[in-house]
């Protein structure tokens, strides 16, 4: 998608407002997953704003592990947002589009993107991004990332519905582009410069019935926050089934930059 299209749709975001226990339940997982897989260093690069616009669950846990953060994200709007809500010294934000950055070669010891590359029309952009991304890391230098996980049949046939019917369902509050099934993404990363350490999928709750569940959460209530998330959890151990790869809302890798 386009920097007008992606400016246009987040520069009011209270359509997310109902989602807002779903949204903070992905910050949370994010944010447990950069401090199990990244080892920390000098410079991170974080390929998108979206989480920091309502949150700092993620940031914050960059920030325990390095020095400097880098947002970079292709709407002028997101960033200014997340720049106001999470703003601290040692973090800069940058607009830019993922597939060229605006850096030197070898400039990060790390980066971190979680369903930035979901959004693009063709595969080769998904190509061109990771290409991009090895450019940037420093030789040894990690990327974690998540992308749509094109095995999972819900994904295959959210893809397949027309948009329009999907953003009145609120399921799917922006468009979608094409993905990747889990022997696929594997592959790119791999010709991209990628060496895959370790690969799996994430997120395996009922996307749809959590979605629907999140404007009903409140702290006093019979489905306090706490118990929401409690819930969500209970769905973790579907990662260690066989059938992970079709349940699996996210493919997860986390790959180090060959020298």
């Amino acid at each position: 998608m386009d920097r007008e299209y992606w400016e246009k749709h987040l520069a009011d975001e209270s359509h997310l407002d109902s989602q807002a226990e779903w949204l903070r339940h992905t910050r949370n997982r994010y944010a447990d997953w950069v401090r199990l897989y990244l080892s920390g260093g000098h410079r991170v690069l974080k390929t998108d704003a979206f989480e920091e616009m309502r949150g700092a669950e993620l940031i914050d846990a960059l920030s325990a592990l390095y020095c400097h953060i880098v947002v970079g994200d292709l709407a002028f709007p997101a960033l200014q947002r997340a720049a106001n809500s999470t703003g601290t010294p040692g973090r800069a934000w940058v607009q830019t589009a993922v597939q060229t950055q605006p850096f030197a070669d070898n400039s990060f010891d790390a980066v971190a993107s979680f369903s930035t590359l979901d959004h693009f029309r063709t595969p080769v952009e998904i190509s061109d991004s990771l290409r991009d991304l090895a450019r940037i890391t420093k030789p040894g230098g990690q990327l974690l990332i998540t992308l749509d996980n094109g095995a999972n049949p819900l994904i295959a046939a959210r893809n397949w519905l027309p948009h329009p019917l999907l953003a009145a369902t609120g399921l799917a509050p922006y468009t979608y582009g094409c993905t990747l099934g889990p022997d696929a993404f594997k592959k790119e990363l791999e010709s991209s410069g990628w060496a895959v350490q370790h690969y799996t999928t994430v997120i395996h709750e009922p996307r749809a019935l959590a979605v629907a569940a999140a404007p009903f959460c409140h702290q006093d209530g019979k489905l306090t926050r706490e118990r929401y998330q409690a819930q969500l959890r209970r769905f973790d151990h579907l990662e260690s089934l066989p059938t992970k790869w079709l349940t699996g809302y996210f493919l997860l890798a986390l790959a180090v930059r060959r020298a």
